[in-house]
């Protein structure tokens, strides 16, 4: 991956070599000083961020480098899975409900992203990924929610919130990010660590929310998680 960093009205040409991970990302970033060949300069370990086709180097063992510009290409996986979007919206398959994510934000430098959902009839719930699906007869909508265990340690549970009858209910915690994948003739499929080893999870909708945490929609607006 390249891009051009300007430095004080100088146009640096920088090589940034990508080893993502979901819990951190260390980047090699090789630059060229106009004066020594690319292949030949040193090589520094930095820690960046991939922001709207943007790499944004935060610093550097000897100086700071500043700001790049924007990289005229599609970002690099993991960074183009539904996870790390900044903003989604979906209606319904039937076209009456809809759901949004206006606004996420990434957890940390280079993890996923999580905000505010609102979903039509009232329903607001925070730490939301806006990674969520609808199920096919329009009644259920599936949604990985960050989840606080001992109220320090971050793990990822996916809600199926119940349209019809205003009810939240929670799947145990994982400590892994949660990617829906489909949710069609009741059976719902999540990609478990989808930017790594990744393996995926099933529940049959309704009968396997038995074992989920119910909650009507006022508690799970105001419910600690």
């Amino acid at each position: 991956m390249f891009a051009v960093l300007d430095r004080d009205g100088k146009k640096t040409s920088v090589r940034v070599d990508v080893s993502p991970g979901i819990f951190g990302t260390k980047y090699k970033l090789l630059v060229d000083d106009a004066d020594t060949p690319l292949t030949k300069s040193s090589e520094a370990e930095i820690t960046a961020l991939w922001h709207e086709k943007s790499l944004l180097a935060a610093s550097r063992s000897t100086r700071a480098l500043g700001v790049m510009s924007p990289v005229t290409r599609e970002e690099p996986w993991p960074y183009n899975l539904p996870i790390f979007r900044r903003a989604f919206r979906a209606t319904s398959p039937d076209g009456r409900l809809q759901a949004e994510v206006s606004r996420a934000d990434e957890v940390s430098m280079s993890n996923p992203t999580i905000g505010v959902l609102k979903i039509s009839g009232g329903l607001v719930l925070k730490d939301c990924n806006p990674s969520f699906v609808w199920s096919d007869d329009s009644r259920y909508l599936a949604v990985p929610q960050l989840s606080r265990l001992l109220g320090c340690f971050f793990a990822v549970r996916v809600l199926v919130v119940d349209t019809r009858a205003r009810t939240v209910f929670a799947s145990r915690r994982f400590r892994a990010w949660l990617q829906p994948q489909s949710f069609v003739s009741g059976r719902l499929v999540v990609c478990v660590n989808p930017g790594g080893s990744s393996r995926e999870a099933r529940w049959d909708i309704p009968s396997d929310l038995e074992s989920f945490k119910r909650l009507p929609y006022e508690e799970a607006m105001g419910q600690p998680h």
